[in-house]
């Protein structure tokens, strides 16, 4: 059987949606696909590798923020270059942009993701009627995220897996791991993986924790990720005199051995879908502090919380110091059970793919 090719399209290669597509096809065997990620930002040349090490092949377009007629120009383009099987849009409120040009050229499966979820307006209405008209497959990380984009209609739900082996609690890498960042072996660590955008809310979290460190001095903050709001939150942290405790870790390859260093888990988004950086959080043992934007499917095990995000710092504060008497254990077997080891997710999502060409 031939390869089956998939048009991809991302807004970036960082973030949860880039690690679910890594995830899944980085499991799946690369005979069966070839897979070229569209894409209007490369925010570095270690994410461009992680791709390429994946057998996946990477195509900048120009944004629609730089020019709407060029990114569609670029992406039709792209149509007409190759005989594509799927067209695979995971830009959740823009999806229908690459859905409705897929379908002009004439690309039978097409794939709308929902990766997030938000408020419902006017606009976002009409996007989502757009993508409804567009797709003709509705996929969600979670609930929440699909009833967002498709309202009552029917959506299927792929969870947000990981490999539970990888972030499995191992106190030994823990050690090594505080060692190499030279934290002290009895300092609590909060910590945090995601891009540096508005809906992070990393503003929020520096307060946290500025709030937390004067009850702890001995505490720091790990902060995983890259975007445009970085700079912003490190002039922050500068002007609170945090530089010593908050260390920026950027885009990094191996997230998991970062998790064990940590304590807690912290992520007050403005607004969430299932959070992939949530559950491997939890896979790695780790209790997690979640705002109520967040999508609460996203609980996998019993140490978790929610907290409006209009709580005062004290509240957050008092919630991080209950959630920090959890004993910490490897739970990997758990989150199993729950549907997220990706050896097994990924091959249904292997199938489900072969079953929709077949059928196109």
């Amino acid at each position: 059987m031939d390869k089956i090719k998939i048009a991809m399209f991302v807004h970036g290669l960082s973030g949860g949606v880039g690690q679910f597509i890594i995830n899944y096809f980085g499991k799946m065997p690369s005979q069966k696909y070839n897979i070229d990620i569209i894409t209007m930002y490369i925010e570095s040349d270690t994410l461009l590798k992680k791709y390429k090490d994946n057998n996946m092949n990477v195509i900048k377009i120009p944004s629609k923020k730089e020019s709407i007629i060029k990114n569609y120009k670029a992406i039709n383009k792209i149509f007409k270059s190759k005989d594509y099987d799927i067209a695979y849009a995971n830009l959740t409120l823009t999806n229908f942009v690459p859905l409705f040009i897929a379908k002009k050229n004439r690309i039978k499966v097409r794939i709308s993701h929902s990766h997030l979820s938000g408020k419902n307006s006017i606009l976002n209405n009409i996007m989502s009627f757009l993508t409804l008209r567009s797709a003709t497959v509705y996929l969600a990380c979670g609930k929440k995220a699909g009833e967002f984009l498709y309202k009552k209609n029917n959506f299927k739900i792929i969870k947000n897996a990981i490999d539970i082996k990888k972030f499995a609690f191992n106190k030994e890498i823990r050690e090594v791991e505080r060692e190499k960042l030279k934290i002290p072996n009895d300092a609590i660590v909060l910590g945090n993986v995601g891009r540096f955008t508005k809906q992070k809310n990393h503003k929020l979290i520096i307060e946290i924790f500025e709030a937390f460190h004067k009850e702890h001095p001995n505490s720091y903050l790990l902060l995983i990720g890259d975007g445009e709001l970085k700079t912003t939150i490190e002039n922050i942290v500068r002007e609170k005199k945090l530089t010593q405790y908050v260390k920026f870790l950027g885009e990094i390859r191996d997230p998991y051995v970062k998790f064990q260093a940590m304590d807690l888990f912290i992520q007050p988004s403005l607004f969430e879908g299932l959070s992939i950086a949530a559950i491997e959080a939890q896979g790695s043992g780790l209790p997690c502090l979640f705002s109520n934007t967040v999508d609460h499917d996203v609980k996998v095990l019993d140490s978790v919380k929610f907290l409006d995000l209009n709580s005062s710092l004290s509240l957050w504060v008092n919630a991080c110091s209950s959630l920090l008497m959890t004993q910490r254990i490897d739970q990997s077997m758990e989150i199993k059970e729950k549907g997220f080891d990706i050896l097994n997710e990924s091959r249904k999502f292997d199938d489900y793919l072969q079953n929709l060409v077949k059928q196109r």
